[in-house]
């Protein structure tokens, strides 16, 4: 399976790009092929251009997206470049519907009680897991 991971990229921690690596390697050790910016993008880009058009590229070929989110408190991302690719992500899902999107560090994603992306990305993730179980029941129900 291919997976395309939004992450923080210039806004992420030693540590933290430590944990995003295991979580990478976890997912490649299973025998998934992983874009990870980080790693797969030259992130030497005057405008970034270049950097959002393979991460677009990386998108459309994706069967799943996974998102590791960063927010504050009051849910607002503290990464500027994963805001814009959940924005390339979501309308990916809307024109290739078989895409999904996944929370890649759900214990850190903490949705506040008021709009902002983060409750966007939780309600989301929730929906689609909801109309996953909805599509495997009725095909249980029609055996």
């Amino acid at each position: 399976m291919k997976i395309y991971l939004i992450c923080p990229v210039r806004k992420c921690g030693k540590r933290e790009r430590k944990i995003i690596g295991k979580y990478v390697s976890g997912l490649e050790a299973a025998g998934n092929k992983v874009f990870w910016a980080d790693r797969d993008v030259e992130q030497n880009d005057d405008t970034g251009i270049g950097i959002i058009t393979a991460e677009r590229q990386a998108i459309k070929e994706a069967d799943e997206i996974h998102v590791w989110w960063k927010h504050k408190p009051s849910g607002a991302s503290k990464s500027e470049g994963s805001v814009f690719d959940f924005g390339m992500a979501w309308m990916a899902i809307l024109l290739m519907p078989g895409k999904k999107i996944r929370i890649a560090n759900p214990e850190m994603v903490k949705a506040p009680p008021h709009k902002s992306y983060t409750t966007v990305l939780v309600a989301l993730v929730a929906a689609a897991r909801h109309a996953e179980l909805l599509s495997q029941y009725e095909e249980y129900k029609s055996k």
